[in-house]
């Protein structure tokens, strides 16, 4: 696993810049950025993600990075991937040249900033990992709240369209509000 400041170290030298790097500018980016023809900005770097964006893990979220600097909206999103080895694979699988002109609005790279973010991928990654309160995610809890959602509704449904009372409306809301709780408890 790469982390902390190797992380940017394995992203720069896999993407470095060479004398015959395609140079394109932001007009170049806007002329890319719709669902059929998608390139993003990471980091002064340029990448012809169209075909990725269509199984891009996180979901439609990869099209607000269109014709902008998405080095920000990068590094927050993705600063919790355990494996940043293979997201930066994947990302420079898809690179194509440089951004023109590229000056960082923030400087994720800097000792201060990996430091800060390794300790928060580490605290994250903790909590995910430990047994904290009950135990981990999607555990016997989380299916016995999603039984009960299910069945509680069900009941309910059919008690409202069976006899027509209302009250019924208070399980469903029960059931729906118990499993919804259970399943934060996970």
């Amino acid at each position: 696993m790469c982390t902390g400041r190797d992380a940017s170290t394995a992203q720069q030298q896999a993407a470095e810049p060479s004398a015959s790097t395609k140079q394109y500018t932001y007009n170049d980016m806007r002329a890319h950025a719709s669902r059929d023809d998608l390139w993003i900005t990471v980091n002064g770097k340029v990448y012809d993600v169209t075909e990725f964006a269509r199984r891009h893990p996180g979901g439609d979220i990869i099209y607000e990075a269109a014709a902008i600097d998405a080095t920000i909206l990068f590094e927050v999103h993705h600063n919790m991937v355990r494996d940043l080895d293979k997201l930066h694979a994947v990302l420079n699988k898809h690179y194509i040249g440089e951004l023109e002109g590229w000056k960082p609005v923030a400087d994720f790279r800097t000792p201060f900033s990996q430091e800060l973010l390794q300790r928060v991928r580490d605290y994250a990654h903790a909590r995910v990992d430990s047994s904290w309160w009950i135990g981990p995610r999607w555990d016997l809890l989380s299916y016995v709240g999603i039984l009960i959602t299910v069945v509680l509704s069900a009941i309910a449904v059919y008690m409202i369209l069976a006899t027509g009372h209302l009250v019924f409306y208070g399980v469903l809301a029960f059931g729906m509000s118990a499993g919804h709780v259970l399943g934060h408890a996970a």
